[in-house]
């Protein structure tokens, strides 16, 4: 039956563009661009339609004398498979592409269809490539460089050559990390669509040897994740039951103790269609970063509280890091390692100097000189050093602050004995750190911003290595001397630091972190903005 109405359908087109009448539907099409432009000025996309058009002298782009071409059935099933990419169908005017392949009544409502739907491939080719706001809505911290190709000049070229699936299926990041996390998308929409996973009720620990109705609960909550396989559904807590409490435990940033405490149960809790919605903003954030990411080169991760050295798309090491406090967060950017640094000196931030080392100077008198902190007049090359004694401290207002201050390496140095430079507009580094303690924390938000790198001497061997006269023993021979040492690396390495609360490990583990800067919040509400906008405009 659908085969003949597509014949019908054709035939219909065919005849009515055969008419006197096609002569007109360039000016109709330019009409209906018109009356959309008019409406919607809010939206930018409109524009590149009108210049589409414009440059195929305002033929339509999706019939031809033969009726509806390919590609929009092509651009139908793209839409219509929009969640399978974390993006809502309904952001897209799929009813328009579909009312243009059932056959419009008359010429104008056609021309109407032909530019909705040439909207509809714009739009969603915009979203997969780019995302669908854009990062600086979210949180000015995020200034990761996007390099990719532009998605209205391939999408314009995809209806150009009829090839839309081809072009659409090719802008998806195809990062594998991109690429595991759209599968556990699916994965997870598949249990929300049932009905999501039963909820463990509030209570005492749970742990091996206890029995109850609400340890039948965790069972059959565990399996709903692949926590747990198999089970024998009794009410008893099992040691399968604990290995598989532990697995969960460990994907989700919590210490693998085995037992159900407030935070595991919490965790346990959180409903399935929140799951998705947090794999659907981290494959958002996928769309921000550079298509290609580097042969060799480092991502850290500030939920999970890693930094990962990858090569060749394998991974090489892993190290734990500690990131920026709330209210001083790692910004997230894509820049490159250009040189390691031997026994920094510490270039104190304006920002920091202001918020902490002045107020300590204030509070004690000495405490700079004390610190081996030294003063500069200004911040030119001809600046003179000050005794930080001779400058009143008390008297000097935040705006009036010119000077700069720097720390001597030592033992009290808070970049400890390397630094690995890389420079970027937030001034952010990753660094060694001379409070190891901290690493022992299970939430390691304590920097200003900049990642302290546990193990970063070994880190930094690896990076020498590349240097063919810098054998692994030169590392320690630099750092057994007091003096600032620079070794730039032959070529600057990428480095990407990101904010995934949700990723997939290689070997399929799908993990979670918690929010902790709220950024998954904040673009979530970007993103409902975006759609209520779009409401609005096509209104």
């Amino acid at each position: 039956m659908s085969a003949l109405r597509t014949i019908a359908t054709g035939w219909w087109l065919g005849a009515m563009l055969a008419q006197p009448a096609t002569a007109q539907m360039p000016a109709r099409v330019e009409a209906a661009l018109d009356r959309r432009l008019a409406g919607a000025s809010a939206d930018s996309l409109w524009p590149a339609v009108r210049r589409l058009y414009e440059a195929r002298a305002f033929k339509p782009g999706w019939i031809d004398s033969g009726g509806v071409v390919p590609g929009a059935r092509e651009l139908q099933r793209a839409l219509e498979r929009a969640r399978a990419e974390g993006l809502d169908p309904s952001d897209y005017p799929v009813s328009a592409v579909g009312a243009l392949i059932a056959g419009p009544p008359d010429s104008d409502s056609l021309a109407a269809l032909d530019v909705s739907t040439t909207y509809a491939l714009l739009r969603y080719a915009t979203d997969l490539t780019l995302g669908r706001v854009p990062p600086g809505l979210t949180d000015t911290m995020w200034s990761a460089s996007v390099r990719r190709p532009d998605p209205v000049r391939l999408a314009a070229a995809g209806l150009e050559t009829g090839r839309v699936g081809k072009t659409l299926g090719s802008m998806s990041p195809a990062h594998p990390g991109a690429t595991r996390l759209r599968a556990a998308l699916e994965t997870y929409r598949r249990i929300a669509d049932r009905g999501g996973w039963p909820v463990v009720p509030t209570g005492y620990s749970l742990a091996v040897g206890v029995h109850g109705p609400r340890v039948r609960l965790l069972q059959r909550r565990l399996r709903e994740t692949g926590d747990l396989v198999g089970g024998d559904s009794l009410d008893r807590f099992s040691q399968a039951i604990d290995s598989a409490v532990r697995r969960f435990q460990s994907r989700h940033g919590l210490a693998p103790d085995g037992i159900v405490g407030p935070l595991t149960l919490a965790a346990l809790n959180v409903p399935a269609q929140q799951r998705v919605q947090e794999l659907a903003l981290n494959l958002e954030r996928w769309r921000w970063l550079p298509s290609d990411l580097g042969r060799r080169y480092i991502m850290v991760n500030a939920p999970a509280y890693t930094l990962a050295l990858m090569d060749t798309g394998g991974l090489v090491a892993t190290y734990p890091v500690i990131v920026g406090r709330k209210d001083w967060p790692t910004p997230i950017v894509s820049a490159a390692l250009t040189e390691i640094v031997f026994n920094p000196r510490w270039n104190i931030p304006r920002s920091i100097a202001l918020a902490e080392v002045i107020p300590a100077e204030r509070r004690a008198s000495g405490y700079m000189a004390r610190e081996g902190i030294h003063v500069l007049s200004d911040t030119t090359d001809q600046a003179r050093e000050l005794d930080p004694d001779s400058v009143d401290w008390r008297g000097l207002t935040d705006s009036a602050f010119g000077m700069r201050l720097w720390m001597d390496p030592g033992p009290g140095n808070p970049l400890g004995r390397i630094r690995l430079a890389v420079p970027n507009r937030f001034n952010v580094a990753l660094h060694d750190t001379p409070d190891t303690a901290l690493f022992a924390e299970p939430a390691r938000t304590f920097s200003h911003g900049c990642v302290r790198v546990a193990g970063v001497i070994n880190l930094a061997t690896t990076l020498a290595q590349e240097l063919a006269d810098w054998p692994g023993d030169s590392v320690q021979a630099a750092l057994a001397t007091p003096e600032e040492r620079h070794l730039r690396l032959p070529r600057p390495m990428p480095v990407h630091f990101v904010y995934w609360t949700a990723w997939v490990d290689p070997d399929g583990t799908v993990q979670f972190r918690p929010d902790e800067y709220g950024w998954d919040e904040e673009l979530e509400r970007a993103i409902q903005s975006r759609a209520r906008q779009q409401e609005a405009n096509a209104r």
